[in-house]
């Protein structure tokens, strides 16, 4: 529901100006739409996700950075990300961003039918409204044809990154639709042209000895970020599906269109 300052504005422009003002009237349409966006929403029945990841949200639900692992050449005493539980927490990884994708893309779809919204992951597990647990904590290994492979493993984590960014572009889409405030996406990764998200595929043959692979600890540290950016964009997306809204926001590029403290209320 619209709060009452929107609604007092809206009308004033109906039955008070004979002459409205260009900013009254931006942000009247502004309201308008926002208020339909959230009629739309709130009456489509979109079941919520159930974050099982273990990730936790950060504050107002940024995302934090996903720094590139380190690479280490094995030397039987370095520890070294295992390869095959790396290739099964990208997968995890991998499954949850699918989760995410399509739940915006239906909501997407009840605010503006036909607008450009996440495509499903091929690879991906099917959308089951659950985002299963992601272990971050790795068993590190010195030893030869263990480690992952240090191009094709930064590879995953580049892309998981970038995923991240684009799935942050559509929760926000759906925010800034209903006037709900963004999410600052602070993962440092690339927002992926047209939401065409890509499947994971699986790292190189394991480091052979004296060959590069990634540090343990450099590993978990990435699988962490990308966990806790899951949680994240679930719990946006999850307000966003049944939005509580408190001071009026529209968040737009054009600073002439936004509230000012005058045009809200808490």
């Amino acid at each position: 529901m619209a709060q009452q300052t929107q609604i007092k504005k809206i009308i004033e422009l109906g039955v008070a100006q004979a002459n409205p003002n260009a900013r009254d009237l931006n942000l009247a349409v502004a309201a308008l739409a926002q208020e339909n966006a959230r009629a739309r929403v709130s009456t489509g029945s979109v079941t919520d996700l159930t974050d099982s990841t273990g990730g936790t949200a950060a504050s107002a639900n940024a995302l934090v950075a996903v720094v590139t692992p380190t690479v280490v050449t094995q030397n039987g005493v370095a520890l070294l990300a295992p390869k095959t539980a790396f290739d099964t927490q990208i997968g995890l990884i991998e499954d949850a961003h699918e989760e995410i994708g399509v739940k915006a893309a239906e909501i997407i779809a009840l605010i503006a039918t036909g607008s450009l919204a996440p495509a499903s992951i091929d690879a991906a597990a099917t959308a089951n409204d659950t985002a299963a647990a992601i272990t971050v904590a790795l068993t590190g290994s010195a030893a030869a044809d263990q480690g992952v492979e240090d191009a094709t493993g930064i590879a995953q984590i580049v892309q998981a990154r970038n995923i991240q960014a684009t799935l942050a572009r559509a929760v926000n889409w759906i925010s800034v639709a209903q006037g709900l405030a963004p999410i600052a996406d602070g993962s440092g990764g690339a927002i992926i042209m047209n939401y065409a998200l890509p499947d994971a595929a699986a790292t190189g043959t394991a480091a052979a000895a004296g060959e590069d692979s990634l540090t343990e600890v450099s590993v978990e540290s990435a699988l962490t970020a990308l966990r806790n950016n899951i949680a994240s964009l679930i719990a946006q997306l999850t307000a966003a599906n049944a939005p509580a809204i408190g001071p009026f926001v529209v968040a737009t590029h054009n600073p002439s269109w936004k509230f000012t403290n005058g045009d809200v209320t808490v």
